[in-house]
């Protein structure tokens, strides 16, 4: 037993003291630079799991305040992670295409709507897969053979609505003007599917999970 204190005291003199960067409060600066993990995904083969980080607009280094961005990563081995998209690009929803040779996100570009866009994982550049002429993107899933995406949309445009609207007439009735999603089907291949079909459902749908025939 004494060999064994002396050990732990030689021990705990060898450590070095903690350095005041270490052992300060933290500050308000502080929590505007906390970054998070978001979604994360992970390869069919288990090979690559893709994740997003989750950052504010640091104020107080005079960056204009804002809503949270996500910048796209991946690890394919272990402590190897790399950024896979340009720093400005925010994306969501994340996964990977049923062959595992892309990565997915939905993603708003310049001029466009929120659409599904995908990037090599073997490195290139990004590209749009799927999109509807007019509404945003929420979610989507893709056949076992990775031939068709299901797209889930926002309502159609109402232009009466629109103009009412321009005109003044801007008032929120609850519950009476609800916007039910919409749910499209869309071919993927080398050209992004120009006319995605509308798929009838009744009510309102929130989410999408295939089977797997």
């Amino acid at each position: 037993m004494t060999f064994t204190r002396t050990a732990l005291l030689a021990s705990a003199l060898a450590l070095p003291l903690a350095s005041p960067a270490l052992s300060r409060e933290l500050t308000e600066q502080d929590v505007a630079r906390i970054e998070s993990t978001g979604t994360v995904a992970v390869s069919q083969d288990g090979s690559h799991v893709a994740f997003t980080t989750v950052r504010y607009p640091d104020v107080t280094r005079g960056e204009d305040d804002g809503r949270a961005r996500q910048q796209l990563a991946m690890a394919d081995r272990a402590m190897h992670v790399r950024d896979y998209l340009p720093a400005d690009m925010s994306v969501s929803q994340i996964g990977f295409t049923p062959d595992g040779s892309m990565i997915t996100f939905l993603w708003t570009a310049d001029g466009d709507r929120r659409a599904l866009w995908g990037i090599p994982v073997d490195g290139g550049s990004h590209r749009k897969l799927a999109g509807i002429d007019g509404a945003s993107v929420s979610g989507y899933a893709f056949t076992p053979d990775g031939s068709t995406v299901y797209l889930l949309a926002g309502a159609a445009p109402d232009r009466v609505r629109d103009d009412e609207e321009d005109a003044g007439f801007d008032a929120e009735v609850f519950e009476e003007e609800f916007a039910f999603n919409r749910v499209f089907e869309a071919s993927l291949g080398d050209l992004v599917d120009t006319a995605p079909r509308e798929i009838a459902v009744p009510g309102h749908v929130d989410s999408l999970q295939l089977a797997p025939s």
